[in-house]
């Protein structure tokens, strides 16, 4: 009986000196991973229970992350999308002295410097997030999140580089004073897609 109580006693004691936020993402991992991890193994490093993968996805498809692993949401951030124009014509929007005034603006102006590669398979889709100072330079580097171009791998690797080197070549971007304050620091998360060229006519 005695042993009991002090086994009870030590138990309770180790959990209290595990924080919460591991107990969560432990208890997280055993319901829908079918696994809890062992000391030697990062939280990240646990392959989802193939069986669970229909429940783990939210509304857009995505898996939901551990607990101790949760990326915060952009807050205050932007999720935008920007078609190119199958013409390539794209004029770079701006107030009546060439700077930029509305979030819509900064991928439009984008897309102005954007070449994509050409396909016929289907639309091309990347996804780059980056923030801007309050003048309008790049706040570090803009990080790709999301490509969509088929199984080629080099169609890929072209999309991928396109899009940062368009980035790349429109900025600095020009920001009315009391729109880069208002913007300043905050992420953009932008879709950019190019839609598959058209095929041309057979031959009659």
């Amino acid at each position: 009986m005695v042993l009991r109580r002090m086994a009870f006693i030590g138990a309770v004691a180790a959990l209290a000196m595990v924080p919460a936020q591991d107990l969560s993402a432990q208890y997280y991992y055993q319901r829908h991973y079918g696994e809890i991890p062992s000391p030697g193994k990062h939280l990240g490093e646990i392959r989802p229970n193939p069986k669970w993968l229909g429940k783990l996805r939210g509304p857009q498809g995505y898996l939901t992350p551990p607990v101790s692993t949760v990326i915060p949401p952009i807050g205050g951030g932007f999720v935008m999308q920007a078609e190119k124009p199958q013409d390539g014509a794209q004029a770079a929007p701006e107030d009546g002295n060439g700077r930029l005034n509305m979030a819509r603006d900064i991928p439009d102006h984008i897309l102005s410097c954007w070449r994509p590669p050409s396909n016929t398979l289907g639309d091309l889709e990347v996804t780059v997030r980056m923030s801007f100072s309050k003048i309008g330079d790049l706040i570090g580097e803009p990080r790709v999140t999301y490509v969509k171009a088929g199984r080629d791998e080099v169609l890929r690797d072209t999309l991928r580089a396109s899009i940062l080197s368009a980035v790349r070549a429109c900025t600095p971007l020009r920001f009315t004073p009391a729109f880069g304050k208002a913007i300043a620091g905050r992420s953009f998360a932008i879709r950019f897609i190019a839609p598959a060229a058209k095929k041309p006519a057979s031959a009659i």
